[in-house]
């Protein structure tokens, strides 16, 4: 108790405005200490000299280092995390940061065997691939990510013994030739030329019609695509389509983009990365940790 007209100290005080000040220059909190420091003691008179030391705790914090506990842990360790708060003073091009094709791991749309996408998954770490028609036009067709081809691969094994190692893998859903897609289509519109229907009372009829066709097509379709593998010449590999883990539409910037775009996409998407393309053909990728490297790179010169 203190007594009245002499000077009284309380140690709890002292030691809370410490616990405080010394919170705030190691993780740089502000407000939220305040209020979990008041949720915690209950004592709103004390208020006043918690905010004083946790601002000063703050600035001084600052003049000595840049970030926090957390930051810096962040840091040491590697992780690419990307900070909204953060600027890019820096009037650059996503084809300055990106990493070029030439040292990615691509896949092809059509041609690829097993073995060979298991040979890539066993000799890149990458998180995902991008799909082209080839390897000599490189247009993206798509984007497909580490475990979804490994899983679809391991199920192939494991499910179709007739799937071996030589066997051709394609991202389509047939193996038809551009010749022979413009056949079919061709002549699926011969067949919808000649069924116009000339007057209202044989609309229903017609369409009855073609919604039949369409139905034995799509039927036939499957049949042909399950008998392919019966079809197959002797002592040919049977073929794996795997179209439906490819992502047809994967995220991709100009080669002369700024990186201010491509960051803040990235903040704001929560990308992991995006491929960097002129016209369609791929040039490279970038990925958070190339971003980060680029910048700490540009703050040492």
């Amino acid at each position: 108790m203190c007594r009245i007209g002499r000077d009284c100290v309380m140690p709890g005080l002292y030691a809370m405005v410490g616990a405080a000040a010394v919170l705030g220059g190691v993780t740089r909190m502000t407000v939220s200490l305040v209020v979990i420091m008041f949720e915690l003691t209950g004592s709103l008179e004390f208020i006043v000299p918690t905010m004083a030391a946790v601002m000063f705790a703050k600035w001084v914090g600052d003049a000595i280092y840049k970030t926090g506990i957390y930051d810096a842990h962040i840091e040491l360790n590697g992780y690419p995390f990307l900070d909204n708060k953060g600027e890019y003073p820096y009037s650059t091009v996503a084809a300055q940061v990106m990493r070029p094709s030439n040292e990615m791991r691509v896949i092809e749309q059509n041609g690829m065997s097993v073995g060979e996408l298991e040979t890539v998954l066993r000799e890149s770490n990458c998180n995902g691939f991008p799909v082209v028609n080839d390897v000599n036009q490189m247009l993206v067709v798509g984007f497909c990510t580490r475990m979804d081809l490994g899983q679809v691969l391991k199920n192939a094994r494991k499910t179709m013994p007739y799937i071996t190692t030589n066997s051709p893998v394609y991202f389509t859903t047939t193996a038809t030739t551009n010749c022979d897609t413009n056949n079919i289509n061709s002549s699926r519109k011969n067949i919808n030329s000649q069924q116009q229907p000339e007057t209202f009372d044989n609309i229903i009829v017609v369409d009855e019609q073609r919604r039949r066709r369409r139905r034995k097509e799509k039927n036939e379709r499957v049949e042909e695509e399950n008998s392919e593998i019966s079809e197959q010449l002797p002592g040919s590999p049977a073929p794996l389509y795997i179209n439906h883990i490819m992502d047809v539409a994967p995220m991709t910037v100009a080669d002369q983009t700024p990186m201010e775009t491509v960051i803040d996409m990235f903040r704001k998407l929560g990308l992991r990365g995006t491929l960097v393309t002129n016209n369609g053909r791929l040039l490279g990728i970038i990925t958070k940790k190339d971003i980060l490297t680029f910048m700490k790179e540009g703050e040492h010169n």
